[in-house]
């Protein structure tokens, strides 16, 4: 039993790293599409974005980096051509009937409170994933302590100012690998709704919230939740 056990788990454990890694790259493709999708009013825009978008030379963190930046300046390029009276659909921001979207100054901050909070969670799972990607797994050893290896181990390691320093807080079993898949999920849902209030679809101070401890995402039918 022991033995089938340990099979067992060494399987779910590689099952879980490739589900790991299969969901960061979605959260990483959302937001690099988001970016394309900045492009497309006008087509050909969106094509030249995606040959540069796709270059290996931007991983995960230069990607959130752009796609921060254009949603900045797309928002206050907005406030500030309502400012001067413009209309017209020759904006940045554009809502899905074509009309320039209104952008007031509670909405800026909303918008760029959840970028911040956004980014500290994308780039927590970029450095998490590059923890495990660039670490020496070792799965399927079981020892006195283990007998069915329900946890394994990753050899990762930094250098910094103290020296040589080994990666902390590293999952040790399938769990907890999922939880950082569910994380990934989590982040990339945050990503997809805030393209909606910025295509007018949906309303920014109904749909992201907060309370001066955190930011909160809430459904049409008012379920809250936040980001691990």
């Amino acid at each position: 039993m022991s033995h089938e056990q340990l099979a067992r788990n060494t399987k779910e454990q590689y099952e879980m790293l490739g589900r790991f890694v299969e969901a960061f790259e979605m959260m990483v493709s959302e937001v690099r599409e988001s970016i394309i999708g900045f492009f497309e009013h006008d087509r050909r825009g969106g094509v030249l974005a995606e040959i540069a978008l796709h270059h290996s030379a931007l991983s995960a963190k230069p990607l959130f980096d752009i796609f921060r930046a254009m949603i900045v300046e797309m928002v206050n390029k907005a406030i500030s051509e309502q400012e001067h009276g413009l209309s017209g659909p020759d904006g940045l921001l554009i809502d899905r009937k074509g009309n320039r979207l209104q952008i007031s100054a509670s909405d800026r901050d909303t918008i760029f409170g959840v970028l911040t909070f956004l980014q500290g969670k994308y780039d927590s799972l970029a450095n998490r994933r590059n923890d495990l990607l660039h670490g020496t797994w070792f799965v399927g050893y079981s020892s006195s302590e283990d007998l069915t290896a329900s946890e394994f181990y990753i050899q990762k390691f930094r250098t910094s100012k103290q020296g040589l320093v080994p990666a902390a807080d590293l999952p040790k079993n399938a769990v907890q690998v999922k939880a950082l898949s569910e994380r990934c999920d989590d982040v990339r849902n945050w990503v997809c709704w805030l393209i909606t209030c910025l295509e007018g679809t949906t309303k920014i101070a109904d749909t992201f919230q907060n309370d001066k401890v955190t930011w909160w995402f809430v459904t049409p039918a008012g379920i809250r939740s936040t980001l691990a």
